[in-house]
């Protein structure tokens, strides 16, 4: 049935302003029942048909407009947490959020200290936290913190202390950037 378009959307205008997940090419009537396989989020499926349909009354022809009878729409999804044409895939545990439903990749980015499509890599050696964008403390003893937390793995430096090695240890001034020992 030429025309006939299927799309998923988040809004309800018409034309559809969405993703086109089915378009049918063909002249003819369309199979009885069909099978339209389309791994998309939104609010809306929208069957559209932007040809119409014509109707012949004595000898004339007229085109109507979009005219559609749907006796059974089954909309089938998976459970956020899970993914795979049977569902039963559980999404990579660091995701912030759903992951896409056919090979799982993390909609929302990841959980802090994680990256990657699946949000299964560690962040890069210096870095943690939101999207691995913080910097380790210049402080910890070897510039490596945890890529979660953020604190500091092998120690501090001498004369700082603290979760991040952002503290002066006791008996030592902060000056010019710089935790130094404190002399009378």
């Amino acid at each position: 049935m030429d025309g006939f378009k299927l799309y998923v959307t988040n809004t309800s205008t018409i034309p559809p302003d969405g993703y086109l997940c089915y378009e049918d090419p063909d002249p003819g009537f369309p199979n009885i029942i069909q099978t339209i396989t389309c791994n998309q989020l939104g609010k809306y499926v929208i069957y559209y048909d932007d040809k119409g349909s014509t109707e012949v009354s004595n000898g004339n022809t007229r085109v109507i407009g979009p005219i559609v009878e749907l006796c059974y729409v089954a909309i089938n999804g998976c459970p956020p947490t899970h993914y795979g044409p049977l569902c039963n895939t559980t999404c990579p545990p660091n995701c912030n959020g759903p992951c896409e439903l056919d090979v799982g990749d993390c909609l929302l980015g990841c959980t802090n200290g994680w990256t990657g499509n699946r949000c299964d890599g560690e962040c890069h050696l210096g870095f943690y936290g939101n999207a691995c964008l913080e910097p380790c403390s210049a402080n910890c003893s070897n510039q490596k913190c945890n890529h979660v937390t953020g604190e500091c793995i092998g120690g501090c430096k001498d004369g700082w202390q603290g979760f991040n090695c952002s503290q002066c240890l006791f008996f030592f001034i902060f000056e010019k950037f710089n935790c130094l020992v404190f002399s009378y």
